[in-house]
C-alpha cells in the first residue's frame, strides 16, 4: 500500500485483444473497440513498453512520441485525464507550455535509463500540420483517430522515425551504423468503430 503523498501503484490487466495489440510489432495499429474498453489505457501503457524496449545508446534508452487529439479541449480534458490516470504528475510531470510536454525517466534492472519525452498536440485539420515541422519523433499515439483528417494520418506517416538518430560509424562509414536508432517506430491510435466509407475503415477494414 502506498503511503500519504506517495503515489498510487496502478496494475494494468491486458484484455486479449489487448493482449494481441502489444504483440504485434506492426509499423501501424489501431485499438477499436466501445466506450469503456480499455483502448486508451492499452495505447498508453504501449509507449512505455516501446521506451522500455528501446535498445540503449551509452546506457541511455530514448524514445519521443506525439499524442495527438483532434481539438485542444479534448486533448486537454479527455486525453491527458487518461494519460495522468497511469502515468501520473508525481512520476512523469507534464509543463503546460507550447507545446504541452512530458518526461519520464526511470532506471532500470540493467542499469540503462528509460528516458521517454511526450508531446501532446491538437491537429484538427490539415493546416496544422505545420506543427510537426519542428518535431524528431520515434512515432505517434492517436486518441480517437477517426476524428482526425486523413491528410493529416498521411503526413504523420512521413514524420517517423526521425528520434533517436541512428549513429555511423566514424572510422568506417560504410560498417553497420554503431547505433540503428528507433527500435519500433510507427504509430498507433484507437477509436470507436468508425463508419462504413470512413478514411480510416476503408484504410484497415476494406
Amino acid at each position: 500500500m502506498a503511503g500519504k503523498g506517495e503515489p498510487k501503484l496502478l496494475t494494468y490487466n491486458a484484455e486479449p485483444t489487448a493482449r494481441l495489440f502489444h504483440a504485434d510489432t506492426s509499423r501501424y495499429r489501431i485499438l477499436e473497440g466501445p466506450v469503456g474498453c480499455g483502448k486508451t489505457a492499452a495505447c498508453i501503457v504501449e509507449l512505455l513498453m516501446r521506451g522500455m524496449q528501446q535498445e540503449p545508446w551509452e546506457g541511455v534508452r530514448q524514445t519521443r512520441w506525439g499524442i495527438i487529439r483532434s481539438t485542444y479541449p479534448e486533448l486537454k480534458s479527455t486525453t491527458i485525464k487518461s494519460f495522468q490516470q497511469w502515468i501520473p504528475d508525481t512520476i512523469c510531470p507534464i509543463v503546460y507550455d507550447v507545446p504541452i510536454r512530458a518526461s519520464f525517466k526511470q532506471r532500470l534492472p540493467d542499469k540503462t535509463l528509460v528516458d521517454i519525452e511526450f508531446i501532446f498536440m491538437a491537429l484538427e485539420s490539415p493546416e496544422d500540420i505545420k506543427k510537426l515541422l519542428s518535431f524528431e519523433l520515434t512515432g505517434f499515439y492517436v486518441n480517437e483517430i477517426r476524428e482526425l483528417p486523413k491528410e493529416v494520418f498521411d503526413y504523420m506517416r512521413g514524420r517517423i522515425p526521425r528520434y533517436p538518430k541512428p549513429i555511423a560509424d566514424p572510422n568506417d562509414p560504410d560498417a553497420p551504423p554503431l547505433f540503428k536508432g528507433a527500435t519500433w517506430k510507427g504509430i498507433i491510435g484507437d477509436t470507436n468503430p468508425p463508419k462504413i466509407g470512413h478514411w480510416l475503415h476503408e484504410l484497415f477494414e476494406s
